[in-house]
């Protein structure tokens, strides 16, 4: 049974830190017993997710779950022959697989936008970002990558 009084907030691991979901993009009821994960991709595969509750008897950590998404393949996340390289990366994000100015958007697993521009070079800078992991969107297609 759930404490109906409790307070409840969903968490996703960045890099050795957890940091709460806000109910936005991807994610839903973020403050309740039961997340939602909307449009999964295989950038999902091996997500972690926890959930802190406060409640009468005090706070407690949840132990961590982790999705599993089937179905996607790599053919599917590149059916245009789009990848990134190196994975994992320390500074310059390599993208091949495109051959005119494109709008791309680079968000930690939570949704939230931290780089976006016009790849005119088949290149990013990514140094500027924390370790973690990330998602780079490229026409629609979502890529997981690690920055070191």
């Amino acid at each position: 049974m759930f404490d109906t009084l409790a307070e409840y907030q969903w968490q996703t691991i960045q890099g050795t830190e957890w940091i709460d979901l806000k109910n936005d993009g991807q994610f839903a009821n973020v403050n309740t017993h039961s997340l939602v994960v909307n449009n999964l991709t295989a950038a999902n595969d091996g997500q972690l997710f926890r959930y802190v509750i406060i409640g009468n008897c005090g706070q407690d950590t949840r132990i961590e779950a982790k999705i599993n998404v089937w179905g996607v393949s790599t053919e599917t996340l590149n059916a245009n022959n789009i990848y990134i390289s190196p994975n994992p990366v320390s500074n310059l994000l390599n993208v091949n697989g495109i051959n005119k100015p494109t709008e791309f958007q680079i968000t930690d697993l939570t949704g939230k936008e931290l780089l976006s521009g016009k790849l005119l070079n088949n290149s990013i800078d990514v140094s500027s970002l924390h370790q973690g992991i990330y998602l780079f969107k490229l026409e629609d297609q979502f890529i997981r990558f690690l920055k070191e």
